[in-house]
């Protein structure tokens, strides 16, 4: 197989999910910058569609949305026994202020502080939500899931010679990659994993593999 012989996997767009996720969240445009690693002006342009969003942002923006419904839903159901019109107000202000908790955390943390929110229980506990991953680690992770650079390069929606610098002495994997790769390697190694789905993986994409794949584990971040 050519390396070059894998397309990457490219998603829908999110453009129109981003501004809607933002009022849910009481958020800012330089609080979605802050939690991706890049400026207010870079987030606009995402949420304006005046410049391409990479996939693996694509992939951790869809995770946040559905880690936030997650937190919605598990705010309305412990309110379920609640009735009138009373109880709706207050489900709606118990869900408003649980969301803006949820964002206010998540934002400060960052995408990878989101991931080990997911993660840290079972994840490395050397592996502080700034550290980086190294160029020897990443290539170790490929190499235990059995894939070969354009496999890696498919799964993240990158070019088939990304994973190639991802490996070099200067990885420069934004905030998004890294924490797509930290939630590879963790859900890949856990005890019990099954080698064959494992090395089938690639084929998911990273936004599948996020948000249908390992889901969210609701209330983790609140008690962390």
């Amino acid at each position: 197989m050519g390396d070059d012989a894998l397309p990457p996997i490219v998603t829908p767009p999110i453009t129109g999910q981003i501004d809607p996720l933002l009022d849910r969240l009481s958020w800012s445009k330089a609080d979605l910058g802050r939690f991706f690693g890049v400026s207010r002006t870079q987030a606009s342009q995402w949420a304006h569609g005046h410049t391409k969003i990479s996939e693996p942002v694509k992939a951790l923006f869809r995770y946040l949305k559905h880690a936030a419904s997650v937190e919605a839903a598990s705010v309305e159901a412990s309110e379920g026994t609640s009735r009138g019109k009373t109880a709706q107000r207050k489900i709606k202000r118990r869900r408003e202020g649980t969301l803006r908790l949820f964002g206010e955390a998540a934002h400060e943390a960052g995408v990878r502080g989101l991931i080990f929110a997911r993660f840290g229980q079972a994840g490395r506990r050397e592996d502080l939500p700034d550290r980086l991953l190294k160029p020897d680690e990443i290539k170790d992770i490929r190499e235990r899931l059995g894939w070969i650079q354009a496999e890696m390069a498919a799964f993240f929606g990158v070019t088939h010679s990304t994973p190639g610098k991802w490996e070099a002495p200067d990885p420069g994997l934004n905030p998004a990659a890294q924490a797509g790769m930290i939630a590879l390697r963790e859900w890949s190694f856990r005890p019990g994993a099954d080698p064959e789905e494992i090395r089938t993986l690639w084929e998911t994409g990273l936004s599948a593999f996020l948000t249908e794949t390992v889901q969210w584990n609701a209330g983790v971040l609140a008690d962390r």
